[in-house]
């Protein structure tokens, strides 16, 4: 009999794996609500980006459709996150295995503090027409 499973071979409502039944923590079940979470963000920009698309762009870059450098921009926002989300989750992985799970997370998470900010402000300055620290 296994620790794992009250009878031995039993479906207590986890996998089977080699004849024993696994049952799941409920850490392991928080972390695959939170990846399961994660992807349904994901899903969620796929399914919106094409609702938006269209007027965010006429009314950002005053593009219409049929214009060559529109049919550019759908293409880049539709393909460049894609593209640079399987290479950097790819490199993730390596430097993971590499360098240990709980350093990469740490660093990855400090390196985003530093650089999302930054980020914000040039989007601030360039909505308000100009700079907001120029107009106040």
């Amino acid at each position: 009999m296994d620790k794992l499973t009250s009878q031995p071979g039993a479906r207590v409502g986890g996998a089977r794996i080699a004849g024993m039944t696994v049952r799941l923590t409920p850490v392991q079940w928080l972390i695959c609500g939170v990846a399961a979470l994660g992807f349904a963000f994901d899903l969620y920009e796929v399914l919106v980006l094409p609702v938006v698309l269209r007027p965010a762009l006429a009314a950002l870059g005053n593009l219409k459709p049929g214009n060559p450098e529109f049919d550019l921009w759908v293409a880049l926002l539709f393909y460049v996150p894609a593209l640079t989300g399987g290479a950097f989750g790819l490199l993730g992985g390596y430097l993971t295995d590499l360098l240990g799970r709980r350093r990469v997370l740490v660093w990855s998470i400090v390196l985003y503090a530093f650089r999302a900010p930054p980020a914000w402000d040039r989007n601030a300055r360039s909505c308000d027409g100009g700079g907001s620290r120029a107009n106040r």
